[in-house]
């Protein structure tokens, strides 16, 4: 499994290890006859024979309603732009499962070489996923799961199980094992929610940790809020709050501030104004604290020269690992982004002036 730590924010680069073509017939032979295009359980390997000059990819994105998914198509399309040699065809699935299978299916028709994709669901789009790769297009899916490992060639992305127990773990550490917490997730469905939540109460099973509530949020600030306020009001205590969407828990943490309740430990990911929100109100609130795993957004710029890679026949693993980081409150300044606005995701590899332009 290749992996991608996060690494220094100013200044990402990525080292790539190549594998040796040792046995590429026998390989091939392999691939034809199983129709997925993988070698071996880690390992996926495009011919290298009639290698095209022109490639079309078709990136199928699940759904476009917010900033992360702006600075994702940004590094996106900023690295196609390098690559002459390939088409980018971008379609909007809109949080629609249907319509992100209508839209592969519009791929398809279009006789692409590669399918980019985040998935709306890990079980939904197998079939017609499998339905690429049968007619020989190369399927590329990056920062949320898929459980079929037959319906995709690489996957670039985090263990968001993982991330959804360390987490936890953190949680668990700041509530001294025991109290009451609420929970929130992104869209209903999505393959990384799941994970991250069954992850999550693994570890909260063996404490004394109540979850008063789980809410799909949407990842969006605004519905967060809107959700904490409805709970706030429902529950006369809330200790934590553990949340894989660094947006929610800032509208979470807003909804706390308008209702005078104390600030409490929280969870989330690089959301620039999560981090502000800690800076501004945690010398007032030593209780406040947070615990974000970041999310990269050049997610989307790997996978597409990894897709590169398999049209040009080179070998590719089959899961390209995006390693989790965890950053707390005493490391907040350092990420932070004061200048920027609140929507931004501090992990990434676009410059403040593209940055200044996602709404």
């Amino acid at each position: 499994m290749m992996q991608y730590p996060v690494q220094e924010f100013s200044n990402l680069s990525f080292r790539y290890r190549v594998a040796l073509f040792t046995k590429v017939i026998l390989f091939f032979i392999f691939v034809s006859t199983f129709g997925c295009g993988q070698t071996e359980k880690n390992l996926s390997i495009a011919s290298k024979g009639n290698v095209k000059e022109k490639f079309i990819v078709g990136f199928s994105n699940g759904f476009s309603g917010n900033s992360w998914r702006a600075e994702m198509l940004a590094s996106l399309q900023q690295e196609a732009v390098k690559h002459p040699e390939a088409e980018l065809i971008v379609l909007d699935g809109e949080g629609s499962i249907n319509k992100q299978v209508m839209d592969i299916e519009a791929l398809i028709a279009r006789k692409v070489d590669a399918i980019l994709l985040i998935p709306n669901s890990e079980v939904a789009i197998v079939p017609v996923l499998k339905k690429a790769i049968v007619m020989g297009i190369k399927v590329v899916h990056f920062n949320l799961p898929l459980e079929d490992p037959e319906c995709y060639h690489v996957y670039v992305g985090p263990d968001e199980k993982e991330r959804g127990k360390i987490w936890a773990q953190w949680l668990v550490g700041k509530l001294n094992g025991q109290g009451s917490i609420v929970m929130f997730g992104g869209i209903p469905g999505n393959p990384g929610t799941a994970a991250a939540v069954e992850g999550a109460l693994e570890v909260f099973k063996a404490t004394q940790i109540k979850v008063l509530a789980y809410r799909d949020s949407y990842w969006q600030e605004e519905r967060g809020k809107q959700i904490m306020g409805e709970l706030i009001s429902k529950f006369p205590t809330i200790d934590g709050i553990w949340s894989d969407g660094g947006q929610v828990t800032a509208g979470a943490i807003r909804a706390l501030l308008e209702s005078g309740r104390p600030l409490i430990p929280v969870t989330g990911d690089d959301y620039n104004g999560m981090f502000k929100l800690y800076l501004e109100y945690h010398p007032r609130n030593p209780r406040f604290d947070l615990a974000a795993i970041a999310t990269p957004t050049w997610q989307s710029k790997i996978a597409f020269q990894k897709t590169l890679d398999l049209l040009k026949g080179k070998p590719v693993e089959k899961w390209v690992k995006i390693e989790p980081r965890l950053i707390t409150g005493k490391d907040a300044i350092l990420f932070a982004k004061p200048t920027l606005s609140d929507s931004v995701f501090v992990d990434t590899d676009l410059p403040d002036t593209v940055l200044r332009e996602i709404p």
